[in-house]
């Protein structure tokens, strides 16, 4: 089973870069107009699964600023109860939203939902609710590159879960223990013997996340989980002419 990382393009978390508003159609020059149509649009950029933005009707939209051109193939999102909405993706450089380049009518269910698409070289995105009906219950929006691994991992990866609790002694040596809160999934493994090609990518991924900084995704072949990584993970050494050892320590995210 494949497995992925969708990591975010780090631009879209500069202040004032996830503007709510509303286009005028859904036609390739119809054009996208800021306003305050959907509160608390700072909820889908903030890194955080725990609060959702009000709900929006037909034709309201989100626009992300990648601040650059940029060529993101993957757009994530997450709700916390199941939404029956249509939503399109169009890209541009200025504020005619362009051309759809990618659609769905699948249910969004809670939890994530990520969908692939093709970007080249835009500067906007723009997320439309192109159906007459309300779009509600979004907590988070990631834009960004879905990586395929390059090969699996080497044997001996270990799978874990970490459980926040705190364990007291009395003077007595009576024992209490307090769960702060419930347990994350844990993985760590190496990889042996990559190309210069395959670690490059690796870099790449560890950079745009600034290592330890932000967050990302995580797909291990039957479920996508919320994550963030070690500031230890992906330094390479290496083992030979431009091949690499590396390795990599991820924690789930609750929130």
């Amino acid at each position: 089973m494949a497995q992925y990382f969708l990591y975010p393009d780090p631009n879209m978390y500069d202040t004032g870069a996830v503007v709510a508003g509303s286009v005028s159609g859904i036609g390739t020059s119809d054009t996208f107009t800021a306003s305050s149509t959907i509160t608390n649009i700072e909820r889908v950029s903030d890194q955080s699964i725990g609060s959702v933005i009000s709900v929006g009707t037909q034709f309201h939209a989100i626009r992300v600023d990648m601040g650059a051109s940029s060529s993101p193939n993957a757009i994530a999102l997450y709700h916390t109860i199941l939404d029956d909405n249509n939503l399109s993706v169009y890209a541009s450089d200025n504020a005619t939203i362009g051309t759809a380049v990618v659609s769905w009518t699948a249910d969004n269910t809670a939890g994530w939902t990520v969908h692939d698409m093709t970007v080249s070289s835009k500067r906007y995105l723009y997320i439309v609710n192109d159906q007459a009906l309300t779009w509600s219950y979004c907590a988070e929006i990631m834009v960004g590159t879905k990586y395929t691994f390059d090969r699996n991992y080497d044997l001996g990866g270990k799978f874990g879960k970490v459980f926040g609790v705190s364990n007291l002694q009395s003077y007595g040596g009576v024992e209490y223990s307090h769960k702060r809160y419930n347990g994350k999934e844990t993985w760590e493994w190496e990889w042996t013997r990559l190309t210069n090609a395959h670690m490059n990518n690796l870099i790449t991924l560890r950079d745009a996340v600034e290592g330890s900084r932000f967050k990302f995704l995580y797909y291990d072949g039957s479920d996508w989980n919320w994550v963030r990584m070690s500031s230890k993970s992906l330094q390479k050494k290496e083992i030979a002419y431009q091949t690499f050892n590396t390795s990599i320590q991820l924690t789930q995210q609750l929130s």
